[in-house]
């Protein structure tokens, strides 16, 4: 009901976000509606809204259940108090309420209850319009858009932690090509071992020490340490976190090199060394996000704020470039599209869209990936040789090395493999086993003997 009412008044909805049956975004063509709860903290009501951002809140009053049609609205004097009752809350405003409205009507010379909700409604709104502008200058110092960059505070955190990350430092997220990497996959393959052991009862002067492995001559237990390992999370967070592209490397595959987004890869190495070279600062999907240029709000490969200028790569593959990478191609199957589109359509594409950014920046750099690739084997650029000397000895790996880094701790990666306990080591751990299979759900449940 409330969507097609806003429809009727606003024009056709475009876009629309639910969370179970309230609306969290809904565009229409004229207008952007927001729910300011997904910016609040949960539990936080109007009130306490209000008074976290020092809004000072005048409170007037409302015979909600009084109300019911709208000629209500042209009544000539207030209702008497009793229609004020709230069976929500159980109660009726108070007679210094009531003394409230009645002063207040005096004063404004109302003629109708017209005047009342006009009044009602504008209390009830300016202490929020406030509180929102509170909350939107607050992280507009911090260079963030409260209503356009995210719709909840975790994504406006996120905008922050990648809006001040230091020059060659960017996330590579999982592509459609590794995604069997999924997050399900990781989750049950990580674990952190047993925080608490229950099964086993702890006595000092009372229980023995390896009682079954020395009999008579177990050690009677005198203490009972506990260590708390809760602050070895902070340990793992001020580590080197995961950053950069990611190569996987499979045995079914002969731990042949897989390189994830190698377009956006080839993009950034572009970028990368024409920022060396111009000396200036380019902002790119890997340092700082894409940039939107124009009212058709276009992302672009590349933007130097300095200079205004919008660099573009085309892979010839996806921009139907006729060169040597092309030949007899005369179709390409995009997977975002509508098919296969012809090679011919996708140039005129990139040329339409090169004439646009023209006519909106100062500048335009662009260059197709075969260029690139020409250089890039030509390239004399001293910051591209020195990062391609230490990319390159991450694509010789091997089973072997693979196993020797991983004991040196050497390898910055996650290894997903099978292990189990050695069978001479399996009589010590008969007891309590070190090794817990998560994904199958049998911790806990193992008989002795019983060790992965």
């Amino acid at each position: 009901m409330k969507a097609h009412l806003l429809e009727y008044l606003l024009g056709e909805i475009k876009f629309v976000i639910l969370k179970g049956k309230s609306f969290t975004c809904l565009t229409t063509a004229k207008l952007i509606f927001l729910d300011v709860k997904n910016y609040i903290a949960p539990g936080f009501d109007y009130v306490k809204f209000i008074r976290a951002y020092e809004v000072e809140q005048q409170r007037f009053y409302w015979g909600y259940e009084w109300f019911q049609n709208f000629q209500q609205l042209d009544e000539p004097t207030l209702p008497p108090h009793e229609v004020f009752y709230s069976s929500l809350k159980k109660e009726n405003i108070s007679q210094e309420a009531y003394a409230l409205c009645q002063t207040v009507w005096k004063e404004k010379n109302w003629t109708s209850m017209r005047d009342h909700l006009e009044y009602y409604i504008n209390l009830d709104l300016e202490p929020f319009l406030q509180a929102v502008e509170k909350l939107f200058n607050a992280n507009k110092e911090l260079g963030l858009d409260s209503f356009k960059s995210s719709l909840t505070p975790p994504g406006l955190t996120l905008q922050l932690m990648f809006s001040d990350l230091p020059p060659g430092v960017y996330f590579t997220l999982i592509n459609q090509s590794n995604s069997d990497l999924h997050h399900q996959l990781i989750k049950k393959n990580v674990c952190g071992g047993l925080s608490v052991v229950f099964h086993r009862e702890h006595q000092a002067d009372v229980m023995y020490i390896r009682h079954r492995e020395f009999g008579e001559n177990a050690k009677l237990c005198k203490k009972i340490p506990g260590y708390d390992a809760n602050s070895l999370y902070l340990g793992a967070l001020k580590r080197a976190m995961p950053t950069g592209y990611f190569i996987r490397y499979q045995s079914e595959k002969g731990f042949k090199p897989s390189i994830c987004h190698r377009t956006g890869l080839l993009a950034m190495q572009w970028l990368e060394q024409v920022a060396a070279d111009k000396q200036v600062q380019i902002q790119h999907k890997y340092i700082g996000g894409e940039v939107r240029i124009g009212p058709r709000q276009l992302p672009v490969d590349g933007y130097c704020a300095e200079s205004k200028t919008v660099f573009q790569f085309h892979d010839c593959w996806y921009h139907g470039h006729h060169c040597a990478y092309n030949t007899d191609k005369k179709t390409n199957q995009i997977k975002k599209g509508p098919g296969n589109r012809e090679a011919a359509d996708l140039q005129a594409e990139t040329q339409e869209k090169s004439a646009y950014l023209r006519g909106c920046v100062e500048n335009l750099v662009d260059i197709y990936g075969c260029e690139w690739m020409h250089q890039r084997e030509t390239s004399a650029t001293k910051k591209f040789v020195d990062w391609l000397k230490t990319v390159k000895p991450r694509y010789d790996l091997t089973q072997e090395k693979i196993i020797k880094k991983v004991q040196s701790g050497k390898l910055f990666s996650m290894l997903l493999c099978d292990i189990e306990t050695p069978e001479e080591l399996k009589p010590k751990f008969e007891e309590f086993c070190p090794i817990f299979d998560f994904t199958q759900k049998k911790y806990n449940t193992r008989s002795p003997g019983q060790v992965v």
